[in-house]
């Protein structure tokens, strides 16, 4: 019941029609609050109570982007002169100390020997594949030879047994009915 009574004061008792204050733009105010520019930023203030037009938008990027511009390029000048002076304080490479020179080449010689071993390895290896790949190829060859004489030799045989039935079938009915006439010729007799 509370909040149904709540809600006709609500209705009845409207709240002051003030307008809510205008929306802030942080990332500006941070902007502004940046800039050495002190007059600058009382009229930009100003502005940011009232909304701001078109032509006012593009002034103030355009401002933002000069300031930026001057402010690379003085960077990268300064990082210029920085990097020559780190280069005339560096110490040249032909000053190293011949013990220094030692160590590197020895380091040096270490790690080519390490990448030769490694090569050796990998060729090593490469000829052991190769040759398992070359007996692979071998038994199967050999396997598929012996396949084939076996089954040359079953239809060999198999050839031979057809072909001495078919002789069996030829000589065996001339030789039936010469057989029951000479019987029946001697019973007739």
């Amino acid at each position: 019941m509370n909040s149904i009574t709540a809600a006709k004061n609500r209705r009845v008792n409207p709240p002051s029609s003030t307008p809510p204050p205008p929306p802030q733009n942080t990332y500006i105010n941070k902007y502004q609050q940046n800039t050495p520019n002190t007059a600058n930023v009382n009229t930009q203030n100003k502005d940011m109570n009232t909304t701001l037009t078109l032509p006012q938008v593009i002034k103030l990027v355009d401002i933002r982007l000069s300031k930026l511009e001057k402010e690379m390029i003085e960077i990268k000048t300064n990082s210029s002169d920085e990097n020559s002076q780190n280069m005339k304080n560096s110490i040249p490479f032909s000053s190293v100390s011949l013990n220094d020179n030692n160590i590197l080449s020895q380091k040096l010689k270490e790690t080519i020997d390490e990448f030769d071993k490694r090569y050796e390895m990998l060729a090593q290896e490469i000829i052991d594949l190769k040759n398992i790949v070359l007996s692979l190829q071998s038994y199967t060859l050999d396997v598929n030879k012996m396949l084939m004489e076996e089954r040359t030799h079953i239809m060999e045989e198999l050839s031979k047994n057809e072909q001495e039935k078919q002789q069996e079938s030829f000589q065996e009915p001339t030789q039936e009915p010469i057989q029951e006439i000479s019987q029946e010729n001697n019973i007739n007799i």
